[in-house]
Formats: C-alpha cells, structure tokens, sequence
C-alpha cells in the first residue's frame, strides 16, 4: 500500500557520505544499512544505490551496469527493470556530468533513518536538465519515503504510452 502527498515541509538538506558512483548507468558498491529493513517479507541490512534514481538490494549486481530504460512492454515485473528494488525518481540520469549521490545514516535505535541523496543530478543526453530527488528507509516500520524536490518530465509524444 503506499500513498502519494505533498510534504509541509522537506527533510532539512541532508549531506552524507559519497557513493562509488562517478560514471553513468552504475550501481554503487554495497552499503550497509546499519539496521535490518523488511522489504516483501525478506530481511535486508545491505543495500546498493542506482545511478539512475533507484536503490537495491540484490547486492550481487554491486557495480555492475544499472538499467535506465523503461517501455511500455516492461510492465514490473520485468527482466528489464530491476526488482527487488526501490524506484524512487528511477530515470535516466548521469551523475558522471554532474551532481551528487550521497547516502547517510541519522537518527538514534530503533528509529533509524537511511537516507539516499540524488542532488542535482544532469539528465543523459540533456545536461541543462537535472533532477533532485531523496529515498529514505526507516527502521523498525520498514516505511519508504519517495521526496523528489525537482524532476523535469521528457516525453518523446511518438513512443509515448
């Protein structure tokens, strides 16, 4: 179940540790997430961060490509999109032109929170466009919020759906 809404006010900026994301369409290295989060009934306590807006927690694709390209055909569950996962912002972005994702860890036991960055972010192909966005993971209600502060929709009206 999950429910969209407009936050009163945002997450003060948050600035955490750098991932191992310098180049496009990367997935991080693996992180721990210094609590256990239930996701579909599995028990996780590491993660790996997209370069394109998402985060994992199949761990064994750490570093290896991470997918961008989403059509119509790819109704999740799909090969081609990643599952398993958490799809905030997920779009194709380049963090190897510009911005940053970072990933930090705040709050005391049981009350955690693991909070992923996406700031300023180029879009692929279209580096005068850039997305910000945040996924944050809570402890002990296993709750997922989506922020996304900015995120320009690019339509192509021929292949759209």
């Amino acid at each position: 179940v999950y429910s969209i809404s407009s936050l009163q006010c945002p997450p003060d900026n948050l600035t955490g540790l750098p991932t191992s994301i310098t180049l496009d369409d990367r997935w991080s290295s693996v992180i721990n997430l210094d609590f256990d989060f239930q996701y579909f009934g599995n028990t996780y306590n590491q993660v790996i961060i997209g370069a394109n807006g998402l985060l994992s927690f199949d761990i064994a694709d750490a570093g290896n490509f991470c997918p961008w390209n989403i059509n119509a055909a790819d109704l999740i569950p799909s090969p081609n999109i990643p599952i398993n996962a958490i799809h905030g912002a997920y779009h194709d972005i380049d963090p190897g032109v510009c911005g940053d994702i970072n990933y930090l860890v705040i709050g005391s036991a049981p009350y955690r929170m693991f909070v992923v960055n996406y700031t300023d972010v180029c879009h692929f192909s279209c580096n005068d466009i850039q997305s910000s966005s945040q996924i944050i993971l809570y402890e002990s209600s296993n709750n997922i919020d989506i922020n996304v502060e900015t995120r320009i929709l690019e339509f192509n009206l021929e292949n759209s759906f």
